[in-house]
C-alpha cells in the first residue's frame, strides 16, 4: 500500500498561527515591510505571507478573511479607541 503524501505544513513557520486560529485566535494578514530599503516590496510581502498561511493549512475562505474582513474589523475597532 502506498504511503500517504508528505504534508508541506510540518516545516512551515506559520503553522503555529493556524493552530491558534483553530483555538479561536483571529488571524490578520499584512506586511511590515517599510521604506525603499526593505528587502521585500509591500505587495510581494503580503502575497508571500498568504502563501505561507496556505502552506500551513489555511483554506481559501480563511485566507480571504485574514486579508480582508478580519483586518478591516480590527482597524475599525482601533480607530474607535
Amino acid at each position: 500500500m502506498p504511503s500517504a503524501p508528505a504534508t508541506r505544513t510540518a516545516g512551515c513557520p506559520l503553522r503555529p498561527c493556524v493552530t491558534r486560529r483553530r483555538r479561536g485566535v483571529v488571524l490578520m494578514a499584512g506586511t511590515d515591510a517599510a521604506g525603499p530599503d526593505a528587502p521585500i516590496a509591500f505587495g510581494e510581502a503580503l502575497h508571500r505571507e498568504l502563501d505561507l498561511l496556505r502552506e500551513a493549512g489555511l483554506d481559501d475562505a480563511a485566507l480571504a478573511a485574514a486579508a480582508g474582513p478580519n483586518l478591516a474589523a480590527w482597524l475599525a475597532r482601533a480607530r474607535r479607541r
